[in-house]
């Protein structure tokens, strides 16, 4: 919005960022901006902080413990991010016994015949 000042010049009461706000999403949907935060100092993060979390959940949901470097080409990451972003689901793979393998603390398995 803009005002008169005492010298009959007009200014802005609001930024040049608010500006590229009210473009992008409209004067009404600024306006509701407003009523939520209007004169809150908040911080905006940016996309990359907004999206990550919903990535992430959606590679570990594809992981299947053989396609890091697959996951890393989908969502153009390193090999070693999807690692990073898996690394709680490799750990559980790697202390579970492979299929068929016996368990060597295992009473019921080590009684003799």
């Amino acid at each position: 919005m803009e005002r008169e000042n005492a010298k009959g010049s007009l200014t802005k009461k609001h930024s040049e960022s608010f500006d590229l706000i009210i473009k992008e999403i409209g004067f009404e949907n600024a306006k509701k901006i407003c009523r939520i935060v209007g004169g809150d100092n908040v911080y905006v993060p940016m996309v990359e902080t907004l999206e990550r979390p919903l990535r992430d959940q959606m590679i570990r949901d594809e992981f299947t413990g053989y396609n890091l470097r697959e996951l890393a080409s989908k969502y153009n990451k390193s090999v070693a991010t999807i690692r990073y972003i898996c690394k709680d689901i490799i750990k559980k793979k790697r202390v579970q016994p492979m299929s068929g393998q016996l368990n060597l603390f295992d009473t019921e398995s080590n009684k003799s015949p």
